[in-house]
Formats: C-alpha cells, structure tokens, sequence
C-alpha cells in the first residue's frame, strides 16, 4: 500500500505500533457483521489516532469488511481507500480528521446506548501523543462522571510524536495512576501480546469505564523504522521495501 502511494508516502510507524490492537478487536473482541456493518447491535469500534491506516485496512479486509485486491487502490482518486478512514459502508464508524474528537464522540455513542437499553461496546483507540489535547482529558472526566462501563479506550502507547519523545514534547506522567485517580478501570499490557489484549478487551469494568494501556514500539518488527520519529509518515524506497519485508517474513516464522 505505501509503495501504491508512491511520492506522497504513508504512515508507517503509528500503524506497525498498531497492528496487534486491532487485530485483538476485530479478530476476538468485538461484536460485528462485516457482510452487514451497519448492524445495529455491532460492538462501535472509534479509530481516532488516524495514522494507522496501513494496518487498518488490511485488518479490515481480512475479516471481511471488503475484498484484498482494494488494498492495492490505496490512496487512488475516487478510490474506495482514502489516506484516512471516511468510508462507514467499510466498517469504518468515524470520520478521523482532527486528532483528539473521537473520544468525546465514543462518549455520546456509549450514553446513547445506554439511553437506548443497547448493549453494544463503544471502543476507541487512542494515540499518546494524541493525549496533548484537552478535549481529550475533557472526556476522560465525562465518561468516569457518567460511569460508562461500555467504553473502553485503547491507548497506544507508543511513546513518540512526529516531533519526537511524547515525555519531551508534552509528558503524560504516571498515566496509570492518573487514570486510576480519574474513576477509570486501568488495564496495562504490552501491545504487541495479542492474548493479553485480548484479556483486558475481555474483562470491562461493571461500574466505570476502561482504560487499556497498550505499550508498544512505533514501527514494531522493522529495524530501520522502529522508534524513529522520521517513519512516523515517510516514502519507502525499493530497497528499504525489500529490507522491510524480509524481516516482517523472518518475523512471522518465530
């Protein structure tokens, strides 16, 4: 897909830190019907840290949301494949455009379910560089008020921005405590263990909402890419797609 986009490159880092969390939810966690993803009982599952389509759309696909071959119409005019999610006929529940909304919006989702008697899951993922913004501890505050405990947000907690360290651009402190302290449930897990993602994802708080505290790597299984904030979004050359690949292959045999 990033060779498909050619010159205007694609981001890479924030959707390798990404893969396991999303393959959790949709390959496990979640509750959907990707022959019908408008289903009205469908587990809402928010995209809102948008820099992860690369891992998005494959996880889509392969579980059914859309044929594979669209992959290779990534980023093309009038495409079904746009660089960040629009399309919900695809399974994708959120717009992603200015980073830090989509907790606020999984919070009206979760409160309509509830007013509705729905029993459906609201899940958002959530980047920590995304965590600079204030909307973003403004729904942290409201979802604890309104003890959701249909909402789980997923945070990855890749710790590096576009512009670096997220401790040295805008630190989070001790964010398991802070969270603890803010009337979440707090799960913390490496975000590269599926089965314990999949653990936190399974096992919702009965009266507050749930805070899954992913660590991962920006870049995970790439050497060149791993922790480097320059393949946050980059153009990949033919040389570095073969090195790419060869190690993702000799990954995959551990």
């Amino acid at each position: 897909m990033a060779r498909h986009a050619g010159k205007g490159g694609a981001h890479f880092g924030g959707s390798y830190s990404a893969v396991e969390i999303l393959v959790a939810l949709y390959g496990h966690s979640a509750r959907y019907k990707a022959s019908d993803p408008l289903w009205e009982d469908r587990d809402r599952i928010l995209i809102s840290k948008r820099h992860c389509v690369l891992a998005l759309y494959p996880v889509l696909s392969e579980f059914g949301f859309f044929e594979k071959d669209k992959l290779n119409s990534f980023v093309d005019d009038d495409g079904l494949l746009a660089s960040y999610p629009v399309n919900p006929s695809i399974g994708l529940e959120y717009s992603a455009g200015t980073l830090g909304m989509a907790p606020a919006v999984a919070i009206g989702r979760a409160l309509a379910a509830k007013r509705d008697g729905r029993d459906f899951r609201v899940f958002v993922l959530v980047g920590d560089g995304e965590c600079n913004e204030g909307s973003i501890w403004e729904a942290f505050m409201s979802a604890a008020q309104f003890k959701l405990n249909n909402l789980t947000l997923i945070l990855d907690n890749n710790r590096l921005c576009y512009d670096g360290l997220t401790a040295d651009v805008m630190g989070l402190g001790d964010l398991p405590h802070i969270m603890e302290g803010f009337g979440w449930q707090v799960d913390h897990v490496n975000g590269h263990d599926i089965g314990a993602l999949c653990g936190a994802l399974d096992s919702p708080a009965l009266d507050r909402p749930q805070i899954v505290i992913a660590d991962t790597l920006k870049g995970k299984g790439i050497s060149f890419m791993e922790q480097q904030c320059q393949w946050h979004h980059g153009v990949i050359t033919d040389e570095q797609y073969e090195l790419a690949r060869e190690e993702i292959m000799e990954g995959l045999k551990i």
